[in-house]
């Protein structure tokens, strides 16, 4: 029997079978989609949920009110503000490795991103030559710096 020569009956199972698969394969792509989207909705769960994230984040926001006529933080307000950063390069990196929605990521937290490098520019500098690491932080400046910007330009600042 030549391959020309199926039979309707013949081609059932196979057609079955690729329908199956097809399926399985959109399946399993929603799946992983929910399951990125839920685990972005914890990572940034956890800068409302825990307290000095909070605190570090509206204390960026008074600074940038502020502008020119800001008071100089203090030391420990500094160091919570760059613990926020390490928290928002934890979800930089999750971000361009694609593992969390990146959308999400950007609609959620898009300006306070912005922000926060705006108002931390110069420590961050600092703290890479105190202790020798010009990598530190790059990518949480690569996402406010770039990605950000090019959200807003795409959608509008509405969506951020």
């Amino acid at each position: 029997m030549e391959f020309g020569q199926l039979t309707i009956v013949q081609l059932i199972p196979a057609v079955s079978v690729m329908i199956a698969a097809i399926i399985a394969t959109v399946q399993l792509r929603a799946n992983e989609r929910h399951a990125r989207e839920s685990h972005t909705l914890n990572i940034l769960g956890e800068l409302s949920g825990h307290r000095p994230f909070a605190d570090a984040h509206f204390l960026v926001q008074d600074l940038y009110a502020a502008g020119h006529d800001a008071r100089e933080p203090s030391e420990e307000e500094i160091r919570a503000i760059l613990r926020l950063i390490s928290h928002y390069e934890h979800i930089a990196t999750a971000y361009f490795a694609k593992t969390i929605d990146r959308r999400t990521v950007l609609r959620q937290r898009g300006r306070s991103l912005e922000l926060t490098y705006s108002v931390a520019k110069d420590w961050i500098e600092e703290r890479r030559r105190a202790i020798q690491a010009p990598g530190l932080y790059v990518q949480f400046e690569r996402l406010a710096t770039i990605e950000v910007p090019r959200h807003v330009r795409r959608y509008g600042q509405r969506n951020i």
